[in-house]
Order: structure tokens, then C-alpha cells, then sequence
């Protein structure tokens, strides 16, 4: 349906229990900020606090952008007595 179509493209490195990197690659120029919204917006959605900090700009011989996203693990409910 969409012969040109070129969509962005995700992975993740360095993936602890509360954090992983996010790579995000575009042939778009600018949408780093959608990006760091819509990882807010799953933090959100999912009752999760995450916090997004962007460690990787697109540019000159760089052909992505990498955000550190870290959240917290809630902690266990003790067993009802």
C-alpha cells in the first residue's frame, strides 16, 4: 500500500530492571520530542514514573537519537495475613 513508505526504527541496549536506552531512527529530522512523549505517555498509561533523558543526538555521522528511560519497580505487597 505504501511502496516509500520508510518508518522509524526502534531498539534498546543496555536494559536493566529499571532502565534501558532507547535507540530511535528516522530519516525525519525534529522528532525527538515526539519521541520523549511518547514514552512519558506509556509511563502513564501503564501507572508506571518514567523519566526520559535524551543521551544521543541525530546529526552529522549520527543517524539516531538514544534516550536513557528509567522507571521504578513498585515494591512487593507484603502477603495478606
Amino acid at each position: 500500500l505504501f511502496p516509500k513508505l520508510q518508518p522509524p526504527r526502534f531498539s534498546v541496549s543496555e536494559v536493566t530492571p529499571t532502565s534501558l536506552i532507547l535507540h530511535y531512527q528516522t530519516h525525519r529530522e525534529g522528532l525527538a520530542p515526539f519521541a520523549i512523549g511518547l514514552l512519558k505517555g506509556l509511563g502513564q498509561h501503564f501507572n508506571t514514573p518514567v523519566t526520559v533523558a535524551q543521551v544521543e543526538w541525530r546529526g552529522p555521522g549520527r543517524d539516531r537519537d538514544s534516550f536513557r528511560v528509567e522507571w521504578s519497580v513498585p515494591a512487593p505487597t507484603p502477603p495478606a495475613a
